[in-house]
């Protein structure tokens, strides 16, 4: 809706001012409720999937005994979950304070602090993958949709 760009189109008649605020209005709109549905549903599975089979592996790991290397890998995991669970504390709290009343600060907020946020959960999230043992993973790992077994 730049000016220039408001002009070249009112010029050659193809949209006007206001059709060009109410598209881009839509746009924005699209994008606010497609992100919103993303970043809750990142959420969603990151706490009732990723973050369950992660506590799941800690507990197999803790019975397992206390060897030198089943202690640096229950340490590993430990982290991993915990950067997890602090991913997640972020993304929930982003994805409740929605950014605003208009559909621009909305589409804004979704933009400069959601899409983080689901980057934060992923980052955690694939190292958890590359961590926890495949019985407990619940999810195709990566290598997996690679090559097919």
């Amino acid at each position: 809706c730049d000016e220039k760009n408001v002009r070249l189109f009112e010029r050659f008649g193809v949209l006007s001012e206001r059709e060009l605020a109410a598209r881009q209005e839509i746009l924005f709109d699209i994008y606010f409720k497609t992100v919103n549905i993303e970043g809750e549903t990142t959420e969603s599975v990151a706490q009732t999937m990723i973050l369950p089979a992660a506590v799941a592996y800690l507990g197999d790991l803790a019975r397992a005994g206390g060897s030198r290397a089943v202690r640096a890998t229950a340490a590993e995991v430990e982290a991993a979950t915990d950067e997890l669970y602090d991913a997640l504390q972020t993304l929930r709290e982003q994805n409740r304070a929605l950014g605003g009343d208009t559909v621009h600060e909305k589409a804004y907020h979704m933009r400069d602090a959601v899409l983080p946020a689901m980057a934060g959960v992923r980052q955690a999230a694939d190292r958890l993958e590359k961590l926890v043992a495949d019985a407990h993973w619940p999810l195709p790992s990566y290598r997996q949709m690679l090559f097919v077994k």
